[in-house]
């Protein structure tokens, strides 16, 4: 079997500080922190996998005999999953509690996503909350009812939730309507692209009700520069999408109407690679970040080389040889409307910001 290059694990969780976060009901089990690299994307070794029970295009996770949803008909269907050719959709669907960020929700969220780092079914997953919110951060009643233990546990599934989309081998796209604060803008900035509608506001207001949004600011600060991080975190003011653009914190801003398409056009510009390949490049990517210039240089010459002779980078070469479209051998389908559709991408995308 083809394989990259590892990385040595460089972070490791330390904090014990809780963050901007929320859930709801009390934590009763903790939940290890592990370190972060040193694993091939989409490799699910050691991960519980959920069962399914399916209705319509949606579906409900269940762990074991016990529903995610813990039967509440408040949250029934909290996270929704859709797959379409070689795209699927993710939704947060907690819209009457703003899209918090709670144990159930985060828990459902992640089930969801390893799910689908799993089945590699697709190549890239949109996620998305509802019409009014992308994701309002944790919820403050349910941090306010755990004790201090609860409240670590909490924050060490959240933490879990962004390791599986950094280490998932899809591209995961945030799609962002309405407000993306604290943990939920969180969300946006560890996904690895972003399309926000022009009403979509965005901030770390935690600083206003006491609490510094700590966990937030990791992946804020690593999106925009350091003055404009400092900035949202100290003032805890909301920002607008084309603001977010400006900082870098989303890469495209369109009308509400066109976020749908313009959303789509990305997908598709990327879903019509390798997953493969896609899985290689995102490992590489995140990894090289915090290498010196040359020791990133040295690791990124390895992964091409070993990338070279990949299944699909061999077939692919001829294919550029031949002149003709590649065929890949990642499983997934794909629709020759969706490739033809996926080459003028970023030329719909322009016509939506227009």
């Amino acid at each position: 079997m083809w394989s990259s290059p590892s990385c040595p694990s460089r972070v490791r969780a330390r904090s014990r500080s809780p963050c901007c976060e929320s859930g709801s009901g009390r934590v009763t089990r903790s939940v290890s922190i592990r370190s972060i690299g040193g694993q091939q994307p989409g490799l699910c070794g050691g991960w519980r996998t959920p069962t399914v029970r399916q209705s319509g295009r949606s579906r409900t996770l269940r762990y074991g005999g016990t529903s995610v949803t813990r039967g509440d008909p408040a949250v029934e269907g909290i996270v929704l999953y859709e797959k379409r050719g070689p795209i699927g959709t993710v939704t947060l669907n907690y819209g009457h509690a703003y899209n918090t960020l709670t144990l159930e929700s985060m828990e459902a969220l992640e089930a969801t996503l390893k799910e689908i780092a799993a089945r590699r079914e697709v190549a890239v997953v949109i996620l998305q909350g509802n019409e009014k919110t992308f994701s309002s951060g944790h919820n403050f009643r349910e941090i306010q009812e755990l004790d201090l233990q609860g409240v670590y546990d909490l924050f060490q599934r959240s933490f879990r939730l962004k390791q599986t989309i950094r280490e998932m081998p899809q591209v995961v796209v945030a799609k962002v309507r309405g407000i993306a604060v604290a943990a939920g803008l969180e969300l946006v900035a560890v996904a690895d692209l972003a399309v926000a509608a022009e009403s979509a506001r965005f901030g770390t207001p935690g600083i206003n009700w006491g609490l510094f949004c700590s966990t937030p600011a990791v992946f804020l600060s690593r999106n925009v520069g350091r003055k404009k991080a400092a900035e949202m975190l100290f003032t805890g003011n909301l920002y607008s999408a084309r603001e977010a653009e400006g900082m870098g914190l989303v890469n495209r801003v369109v009308p509400d109407e066109a976020l749908d398409e313009a959303t789509e056009a990305l997908a598709q510009a990327i879903a019509r690679h390798s997953l493969d390949v896609i899985a290689i490049g995102k490992r590489m990517f995140y990894q090289q970040l915090q290498m010196q210039d040359f020791e990133a240089l040295a690791f990124a010459t390895e992964v091409i080389v070993r990338n070279s002779k990949h299944p699909d980078a061999v077939s692919g070469i001829q294919a550029f040889c031949e002149k003709r479209t590649p065929v890949w051998h990642d499983g997934i389908e794909r629709a020759a409307a969706s490739t033809e559709a996926a080459a003028r991408g970023s030329q719909v995308g322009e016509r939506a910001e227009g």
